[in-house]
């Protein structure tokens, strides 16, 4: 998951301890999402084109679970609510000709620009962000359940559930209070000082 606090992006997984560099271009993503759909990975050594050095993981299996967590990595949001339909909203290799269009509608980028070099985590992101393109309406078309005869207060009251942001702890806000005290503290000893 990007995290906008840091300055780079993560191009290592760890196992036990050990930074493992690792190719990150979505490109090379989209071929471990193909190769896990017509399962082509019949032994841990298939994933190998995924590191960038051949510095790899002893523990394969590790290696592997570290690569499918950065393949996927957890999201907090949005939340998981309603009942779950069991449909398969999109495919990465199915939808390739949606999404190259998406992403040059929507954001002037050329996927298909051998020059391009797109973070796996950044092309999740924009694609996630993706709006008023024939791939979110296609993705509506596969969703469409004409037996939900769902208000749209209920919608939105699952929407803001799926959505909401968790309040912060009152343990963290009392460190952040404690936290500014101690600033303020040490200005007015600063001031003090001054004088």
């Amino acid at each position: 998951m990007i995290d906008l606090s840091q300055t780079k992006m993560p191009s290592a997984i760890m196992v036990d301890g050990v930074f493992y560099p690792i190719k990150t271009d979505f490109q090379y993503w989209l071929l471990f999402c193909k190769k896990l759909k017509n399962k082509e990975i019949e032994s841990l050594n298939d994933c190998d084109f995924l590191y960038s050095s051949n510095k790899i993981p002893k523990d394969r299996m590790k290696g592997y679970e570290e690569l499918l967590n950065f393949f996927k990595p957890k999201k907090e949001l949005p939340r998981a609510v309603g009942k779950s339909t069991g449909v398969t909203v999109f495919d990465y290799i199915i939808d390739s000709p949606l999404i190259f269009a998406a992403f040059f509608e929507q954001y002037g980028i050329d996927l298909m620009d051998e020059s391009l070099h797109l973070h796996w985590w950044k092309f999740n992101a924009l694609f996630d962000g993706l709006h008023d393109t024939k791939m979110n309406k296609v993705m509506e078309y596969r969703t469409y359940d004409e037996n939900d005869k769902q208000s749209m207060e209920s919608f939105y009251k699952e929407m803001r559930q799926a959505w909401q942001i968790e309040d912060m702890s009152d343990g963290v806000q009392k460190d952040l209070d404690d936290f500014n005290k101690l600033f303020e503290k040490k200005s007015d000893y600063i001031i003090e000082k001054e004088k």
